[in-house]
C-alpha cells in the first residue's frame, strides 16, 4: 500500500512536469483563472524612458508600467520549467537591466517589481545599445535563457527614434537569427516607421499607438500573437530533472527516491525516459531518504521482535 502510494506521487509530480493529463485535488488547485495564454516563453521588455516621455504625457512612464504589467498576467504559468518567464531592460542614453529572467518565478513578484523601479528620463535614445544588451546578455544560460522549451520574445517600446550609439537593425538581424521574435511598439508621431519595421520581426508585428493611453488597447493582440508563435512552433514541453522533481514532492512530506528504493529496499524499474537516473538517484542523497531507510530497518526489528514473541 506504501508503495503504490508512492507511485501515485511520483506520477503527479511528473503530470506537472511534463503535462500529463492529471488532475489536483481542489484544494491543492491555483485559483487563477484559466482564461489566458499557457506556454513556455522568456520575454524581455526593453523600453525606452529617455526624457521626451514625459514632455509627451507626465504619467507615461507609468502607463508605459502598467501595459507590460497587463502583459504579463494575461499569462498563467510561470517560472521553470514550462512556464513563462520575464526580464525588463531600460534604454536612454545608457541601458539599465532591472531583472532577469531567472530573477523572480512567481508572477504576483514578476508584477511587484515591475511597479517600483525608479524613471530615469535619459538624455537620448540608445536603441541600438538595448537590442545588443538583450542579445548578448538577456538571454544567456546562467540567466535562465536555457529551456530547450523556451520561445523567445522581445517586446520594444519608443517613443522616438534611435540617436545614439549601435544602429539597431544590425543587432535586431542578429537576434532574429538566433531565434528571438521581436514586437515592435511605437508611441507618437515622432517614431521612425522605417526604423521600427527594420528590428520587428514581422510588418504585423509593429504597433503605431497615437499616445500612451492607448497602450491598453494593443496589450490583448501582443498576448496573441506571441501565444500563436508559441503554439505553434516546433518546441515542447521538457521534463523535470529529479532535482525539480524532488522540490515538487517536499511540501507533501514524501521523497522521490524512495519510490525506487521501496520497503524491499529493490529498486523498481525505471521508466524508459528516466534511464540513467538512477545513479543519479543514487549520489542524490536527501535527508528523507536516510529518514525512510531508518524507518524501514525498524519496522523490521519489529516485525521480528513480534515474530520471536509470538
Amino acid at each position: 500500500m506504501v508503495y503504490l502510494a508512492y507511485i501515485s506521487i511520483i506520477i503527479c509530480s511528473l503530470s506537472l512536469c511534463i503535462g500529463f493529463p492529471f488532475k489536483l485535488p481542489h484544494h491543492f488547485q491555483s485559483s487563477k483563472s484559466n482564461h489566458g495564454c499557457d506556454i513556455c516563453a522568456d520575454i524581455v521588455f526593453l523600453f525606452d524612458d529617455s526624457s521626451s516621455i514625459p514632455v509627451a504625457d507626465p504619467h507615461g512612464f507609468h502607463k508605459m508600467k502598467d501595459f507590460m504589467v497587463a502583459v504579463v498576467q494575461s499569462f498563467t504559468n510561470f517560472g521553470p520549467p514550462n512556464g513563462v518567464q520575464v526580464s525588463v531592460v531600460l534604454v536612454a542614453h545608457t541601458v539599465r537591466n532591472y531583472f532577469y529572467l531567472n530573477n523572480f518565478t512567481q508572477e504576483a513578484d514578476i508584477v511587484h517589481h515591475m511597479k517600483i523601479f525608479p524613471e530615469l528620463k535619459g538624455s537620448a535614445t540608445a536603441i541600438g545599445e538595448g537590442l545588443k544588451f538583450v542579445r548578448e546578455k538577456s538571454f544567456l544560460p546562467k540567466y535562465g535563457g536555457e529551456r530547450l522549451c523556451a520561445n523567445k520574445f522581445l517586446v520594444l517600446l519608443t517613443d522616438g527614434k534611435h540617436n545614439l550609439g549601435a544602429l539597431p537593425k544590425p543587432q535586431a538581424e542578429a537576434l532574429k537569427y538566433d531565434g528571438v521574435t521581436i514586437f515592435v511598439i511605437g508611441v507618437g508621431p515622432k517614431v521612425l516607421m522605417s526604423e521600427l519595421l527594420a528590428i520587428a520581426s514581422k510588418p504585423e508585428y509593429v504597433f503605431n499607438v497615437t499616445d500612451f493611453d492607448q497602450l491598453a488597447t494593443i496589450n490583448d493582440r501582443i498576448v496573441d500573437d506571441a501565444c500563436n508563435v508559441a503554439k505553434g512552433s516546433k518546441l515542447t514541453k521538457q521534463p523535470c530533472s529529479l532535482e525539480e522533481i524532488s522540490k515538487t514532492l517536499i511540501p507533501y512530506g514524501y521523497a522521490l527516491v524512495p519510490v525506487f528504493y521501496p520497503l524491499t529496499q529493490k529498486k523498481a524499474p525505471w521508466p524508459p525516459g528516466l534511464l540513467g537516473l538512477d545513479q543519479l538517484a543514487n549520489q542524490h542523497h536527501l535527508p528523507w531518504l536516510a529518514h525512510n531507510e531508518h524507518s524501514h530497518q525498524h519496522d523490521e526489528q519489529s516485525h521480528q521482535h513480534d515474530d520471536r514473541i509470538r
